[in-house]
């Protein structure tokens, strides 16, 4: 899946090559590929944590807004890894202490979670992928027992992995080497 292009992006790309700043408009497509190409870069992260494909895998993904702070969910790469996941067969749980609504108005095809706890029972795979302190602050012990397997996949390196795995978690972080 091809995440869509965004608008303010291709539109400061254009003027800069409207305005023969062509060296700039080379470097700012650059960064789009780089940006577009975030959700299949993260999908196969999220699979080597599993050690399968996600068809079929119950998945908790925490975070639809772009941002922590906001519900805004325009551009989201939270959601463009959660639709991508959906589209393999995953079934896909959100969940955000801000922006369940507008995500659910954007994405109807995934499910919603209003609360943590909520948003992990049953779960084989937690993915954080909007920096909330809420999600930092989640208790590795207290939510072991609500999941079917404690795997979480930290696409923000935003949670202390070493406790988590204390805790007799699974954690995989983007951009860091694997740790057993």
């Amino acid at each position: 899946m091809r995440r869509k292009r965004c608008p303010r992006c291709s539109a400061f790309t254009a003027s800069a090559s409207a305005l023969g700043a062509t060296e700039a408009a080379t470097l700012l497509r650059a960064a789009e590929q780089v940006n577009e190409s975030r959700p299949t870069a993260a999908l196969k992260l999220i699979e080597q944590a599993l050690g399968r494909s996600v068809e079929g895998v119950r998945v908790t993904i925490w975070g639809a807004s772009f941002k922590a702070g906001t519900n805004d969910v325009r551009e989201s790469p939270a959601l463009a890894v959660a639709s991508l996941m959906h589209q393999r067969g995953a079934i896909v749980t959100v969940h955000d202490p801000h922006a369940v609504p507008t995500a659910l108005r954007r994405n109807p095809e995934l499910d919603y979670a209003d609360a943590l706890d909520d948003s992990v029972q049953g779960t084989e795979l937690i993915v954080l992928a909007t920096e909330w302190p809420h999600f930092r602050e989640a208790d590795p012990k207290a939510l072991a027992p609500l999941v079917a397997d404690p795997v979480l996949v930290d696409l923000r390196n935003l949670i202390d992995a070493d406790a988590w795995r204390m805790a007799g978690w699974t954690v995989r972080q983007l951009g860091r080497p694997a740790q057993e």
